[in-house]
């Protein structure tokens, strides 16, 4: 016995199902595994000694049929074997499109700012239209799930997907510039909208809305910054790519030295990131509007 050498697993020795074996052994390949016919156990090892072992120890009565009735005998196994798959597929593929369902729902929800309670509201009409135009499905629908905590769950997937995506889209930047702009939601809470627009070597343009963060304390020139530093962090997104910011005028913004961008260059020659100034832009769309504004006013 060689000490030190590398043992050679069996499983990886490349053997191949061999067809002669269906009608030797009743076994045929099913999923990458050799699958007796006869017993439905399959064998882990693909080689012949252990299905003949399989056969000649469980089935040694099949010794006796002759080889027209072992042919019919294998080939309707094998039919009941592929009755069997298609009936497995079949339920998958129904419970698939249910699962799909309930993700359809919960995003029509969510973009349409809707209470995840609702969902079993739409349920009750899903079925009572289902009684009424297809009665054969309806077994279908009930298995829909719209339960509140079930729409919070698909919602929170469908979420961290699209961060997943997003996150790994913009690991490609070579640079981007972000938008900022700062309102106030019904609750009364400030919230500020981070928006990305970024570029990769391939020149490939993204624009998203990066995250909606709530300001509930104060909304200084440091909060601000602080909290779109907390989304750079969450997404991977360096400051030395940073290029430009466009805002909506708020004063916590706009100030050149003690607004947000006085405080990013601070920030960034604090963090080592060496870079230029940042192009910094005032949205147009609001310059119009506060021009507008005065005019009247005056």
């Amino acid at each position: 016995m060689m000490s030190g050498g590398k043992k050679l697993k069996v499983d990886t020795e490349g053997r191949q199902f061999q067809e002669k074996w269906a009608e030797e052994f009743f076994f045929i390949l099913h999923n990458g595994k050799p699958i007796c016919l006869l017993c439905n156990e399959s064998i882990s090892v693909m080689k012949e000694f252990n299905i003949k072992r399989h056969y000649s120890t469980k089935h040694a009565t099949q010794h006796s049929l002759t080889e027209q009735l072992r042919t019919d005998k294998i080939q309707k196994l094998r039919a009941n074997i592929e009755k069997q798959q298609q009936m497995f597929h079949k339920q998958r593929t129904q419970l698939d499109n249910v699962v799909k369902a309930s993700f359809i729902v919960s995003s029509k929800l969510a973009k349409a700012l809707k209470p995840f309670a609702e969902g079993e509201f739409i349920k009750e009409c899903m079925l009572e239209v289902c009684g009424v135009l297809c009665p054969e499905k309806k077994n279908e629908f009930e298995k829909i799930s719209l339960l509140r905590r079930t729409v919070v769950r698909r919602i929170e997937m469908m979420a961290n997907d699209i961060k997943t995506t997003l996150t790994d889209r913009m690991a490609g930047f070579e640079s981007f510039s972000i938008a900022l702009a700062e309102s106030t939601d019904l609750s009364d809470t400030a919230q500020l909208a981070i928006f990305i627009r970024g570029i990769d070597k391939e020149f490939t343009v993204t624009e998203e809305l990066l995250a909606l963060q709530p300001l509930k304390a104060t909304t200084t020139e440091e909060d601000i910054f602080n909290e779109v530093q907390k989304v750079f962090t969450s997404f991977g997104l360096p400051w030395s790519k940073l290029i430009g910011v466009c805002t909506d005028g708020a004063p916590s913004l706009v100030g050149l030295r003690k607004g947000f961008f006085g405080i990013s260059n601070e920030k960034t020659t604090e963090l080592n990131v060496q870079k230029d100034d940042l192009i910094v832009l005032h949205c147009i769309i609001h310059h119009v509007v506060v021009k507008t504004i005065n005019f009247i006013r005056s």
